[in-house]
């Protein structure tokens, strides 16, 4: 720009002796004509920065629908980032089966609906799973795809999964569904985290309850003993980066109506399902260069928190001594609080 604009000053200072001007008043109209070119170049100047930057950017594989977003992304120091599907891949798997006295890990990766069961290192039948696989079989609005490219799902990956293990299991939806035809639904919720769908067996109304294990556990009708037990192997499923989901039933009285306060108490465990959602495996190096940048990073997930964690850990966002904030932990701090945390990630 400066080249430019003092080309352009000297282009007139030329020209004016040309047509007769004095020597002063054309130095003094081409420094007029040089200084004004400044400000006037230096719009058309940042746009065509802004836009070389965007076409980098571009190849790269970051698109920018605005030029100023470019300035923006410059000035960021801070990155909250969910976590499924942007920092994993978002392909529920469930890797683990856990029920009163016995734990079974589960074959095969992604939604293929092929692999075995195993105790103890040995393969297992899964027909004492039956009734847990068929829980969260009908509690479940996600349906199995055969395609062309393979194996896809409609609806949430993480209910995609309990699809999957039944049919790992030998468990069909159409036939399940045909043999219990649901009557009503207590929808998922974030402020509820669970669900519930009752459906019709033979003459009987059975209601088929999954959410979070903490949500789960304290409307069973087992043993503080026995759900200190679920809520350790809970926290253990947690440890290896796993969701982890309880899934109950319960036969309902007559007179039990359609209130989820009605439905949702004294419910029988069947167990806990620990499934994962792999990192993404380009992940870690991007946040190191976050890092490397002085950007911080942080999590942000409705998973719980020992999940999150573990997760951190394996993708490279925190290490050592780490700090996780609830959502009502969150809404609880003022102003002056919400600044502080983990410099590595939250």
């Amino acid at each position: 720009m400066a080249t430019l604009a003092i080309a352009v000053g000297v282009l007139f200072f030329v020209v004016a002796g040309l047509v007769g001007m004095g020597f002063s008043d054309r130095f003094l109209f081409a420094i007029g004509v040089t200084v004004a070119l400044v400000p006037e170049g230096l719009l058309p100047t940042m746009t065509l920065s802004l836009a070389l930057a965007t076409q980098r950017m571009a190849g790269r594989n970051a698109l920018i629908r605005r030029l100023s977003s470019v300035e923006t992304l410059g000035e960021t120091t801070v990155i909250c980032t969910d976590k499924t599907g942007t920092l994993t891949e978002n392909e529920m798997t469930v890797e683990r089966v856990w029920t009163p006295g016995v734990e079974v890990t589960v074959e095969g990766v992604g939604y293929e609906p092929f692999g075995r069961f195993r105790a103890a290192g040995a393969v297992v039948d899964p027909a004492p799973l039956g009734e847990l696989l068929r829980s969260g079989l009908l509690c479940n609005d996600a349906r199995l795809i055969h395609a062309e490219v393979g194996w896809t799902v409609l609806g949430d990956p993480t209910e995609a999964a309990l699809v999957v293990v039944a049919e790992k299991g030998g468990l069909r939806h159409e036939r399940e569904a045909a043999r219990a035809p649901r009557l009503f639904e207590l929808p998922f919720s974030s402020e509820r985290k669970r669900m519930t769908t009752v459906h019709l067996v033979g003459s009987e109304r059975i209601a088929y309850a999954k959410g979070a294990a903490e949500v789960i556990l304290p409307r069973t009708t087992i043993s503080d003993e026995a759900r200190a037990e679920a809520a350790a192997a809970a926290l253990a499923m947690e440890r290896d980066s796993l969701r982890v989901l309880a899934i109950a039933r319960r036969i309902l009285p007559e007179g039990i109506g359609e209130e989820a306060d009605e439905v949702e108490q004294d419910l029988e465990l069947l167990g806990l399902v620990g499934m994962l959602d792999p990192p993404r495996p380009e992940v870690a190096s991007a946040i190191r260069r976050c890092r490397e940048a002085g950007i911080r990073t942080i999590m942000v997930t409705g998973d719980s928190g020992q999940t999150a964690e573990a997760i951190g850990r394996s993708i490279g966002l925190v290490a050592g001594a780490v700090h996780v904030i609830t959502g009502t932990e969150l809404a609880e701090l003022d102003d002056g609080s919400c600044g502080t945390g983990s410099p590595s990630g939250t």
